[in-house]
């Protein structure tokens, strides 16, 4: 039984008429025939010596010779493809692997923050000293009465305490940032409130 899409085509190369039955359209077996007719001919116009089957021959080489190296191509370009798509999927597993990570990283800061807020550090010796300053701080602060104000009614008040308390002993300075250095020192190594 014979294949439906099948057909007959007649073609003309190099004065051979001939009878071809294939299943690809008449244009392109046309175009196949064509360029084949166009190469023999360009062979036996660059040797006159040449016969029109010597010039098939080398035409049947010179295709089998593309065919090779064409395949040969397509192999290599597959193997780089291939290669790509591993180092894909490797990145992709990075990427993942180092968002993960990241996730773990802004969890563990945030514990730590929430730790930090709550007097708690699991170790943390720098959040404990921030802590403990900010607390002595406060402390000093709350002596002067001057917790929960802002930060420019803190140090107003401050430099009130320090006019006050000025003498021989405790000059704190007469510009402002005298006084600021002053209160600095005293925020640092702690002042006496009572008078």
């Amino acid at each position: 039984m014979e294949n439906s899409t099948k057909k007959r085509i007649s073609l003309d190369i190099a004065g051979v008429s001939l009878n071809i039955v294939t299943d690809e359209s008449e244009e392109f077996v046309k175009k196949i025939a064509d360029t084949l007719n166009d190469r023999i001919n360009r062979m036996r116009r660059s040797s006159f010596q040449i016969s029109v089957l010597d010039a098939a021959l080398l035409c049947a080489i010179e295709n089998v010779s593309e065919r090779l190296t064409a395949e040969k191509q397509i192999r290599s370009l597959q193997a780089q493809l291939n290669l790509c798509e591993m180092n894909i999927r490797n990145l992709r597993d990075e990427n993942n692997s180092l968002r993960e990570e990241a996730k773990r990283a802004a969890a563990d800061n945030a514990a730590r923050l929430a730790a930090a807020k709550n007097g708690k550090t699991n170790g943390g010796d720098q959040i404990s000293l921030g802590i403990n300053e900010a607390k002595r701080d406060e402390g000093i602060l709350d002596a002067l009465g001057v917790s929960g104000s802002t930060p420019e009614e803190k140090v107003s008040a401050l430099e009130k305490y320090l006019e006050n308390k000025r003498t021989a002993d405790n000059p704190g300075g007469t510009t402002r940032s005298d006084k600021i250095k002053y209160i600095e020192s005293l925020l640092r190594g702690g002042i006496s409130t009572d008078d």
